[in-house]
């Protein structure tokens, strides 16, 4: 990679770039918490507008997680009292339009990891589900704009996989890249490879 390193003139809590690779779409929420939106900066003019604006009276400030693969909606979990422990049990995942800045509820909770969302072509899959283990209570959606009907693909229990459940595709497995981090994971369901990192 070549180029010039350049400071941007914008502060940044969370962010994600979009697919063309000139956007930035990024959570705006100085301390204390009374602005709470997601911006758009283009990097190519300079120019920044607000895309979402929080519930006023409710702390929630946006968390941006990723861009839709049409770079039409950006997702965004909303990280409410901003308290870490609420987060860790799970958040909604929301899709904002970037057309209309409307909002869709993707799936009511789901844990706050980026590498649980990936895209298969213009379809959002993510690992849902409640609960602090990433192995508990969890199931496989997918889901595509602009409607955002998540369809479940995988019984609500992932197995971690061991002997008898790796051999077989029909399970759902939850492969972490290490015993206390999902960092890398393969999901199997109806005899072929969902998403794989």
């Amino acid at each position: 990679m070549t180029g010039r390193v350049r400071r941007l003139p914008i502060r940044v809590d969370t962010w994600a770039l979009d697919p063309s690779g000139r956007y930035i779409a990024y959570g705006h929420s100085p301390h204390p918490p009374s602005i709470q939106q997601i911006r758009i900066y283009d990097l190519a003019t300079g120019s920044r507008r607000i895309l979402y604006r929080g519930p006023r009276h409710q702390i929630a400030p946006p968390q941006v997680a990723h861009w839709s693969a049409d770079g039409r909606w950006v997702l965004f979990w909303p990280d409410f009292e901003n308290s870490a422990s609420l987060a860790a049990d799970g958040l909604p995942l929301i899709a904002v339009s970037r057309q209309t800045g409307t909002t869709d509820t993707i799936t009511p909770v789901m844990l706050v990891w980026n590498n649980f969302l990936t895209w298969c072509g213009p379809r959002l899959v993510a690992a849902t589900g409640g609960d602090r283990y990433v192995t508990d209570h969890k199931r496989v959606i997918l889901a595509a704009p602009p409607a955002w009907r998540a369809r479940v693909l995988t019984r609500p229990v992932l197995l971690v996989p061991g002997p008898t459940s790796a051999g077989n595709a029909r399970t759902p497995i939850l492969i972490p890249g290490s015993a206390h981090r999902a960092s890398k994971f393969c999901w199997l369901a109806r005899s072929r490879v969902i998403l794989s990192e």
